[in-house]
């Protein structure tokens, strides 16, 4: 699913009936609310990009069961609370710079990536 740079906003919409989605780009628009959970349940995602967007709340612990996830990208939203320990073997990419200025926040990441901040 290919969406960035397209000026959408509100709420990301539940995305759990499309059981074969391998990648979501919706990156570069102006998407509020928190993290869309459907997407854990997505088990066949291998991307995840939501970077550019202006998502709060937490990342669910439940994105532990996407086991072919190869990249994620969150990077400048508003999220907040901890990153779940990312062991996906799979992983190669995860990028959540700038999204919160908050001495509380905690990333916590396992794993071997190439390229990962």
């Amino acid at each position: 699913m290919y969406g960035g740079a397209n000026y959408l906003s509100g709420p990301i919409p539940n995305l759990s009936g499309l059981v074969n989605l391998k990648s979501v780009y919706l990156n570069d628009n102006n998407f509020s609310g928190d993290f869309p959970g459907s997407l854990t349940s997505l088990h066949r995602l291998k991307t995840i990009n939501l970077s550019g967007n202006r998502l709060s709340g937490r990342i669910p612990t439940s994105l532990l069961l996407l086991s072919r996830l190869y990249t994620f990208d969150v990077q400048d939203n508003l999220l907040t609370g901890t990153i779940p320990p990312l062991n996906q073997t799979s992983l190669r990419y995860c990028n959540w710079e700038g999204i919160s200025s908050s001495p509380s926040i905690q990333w916590q990441v396992s794993g071997t990536y190439w390229f990962c901040r």
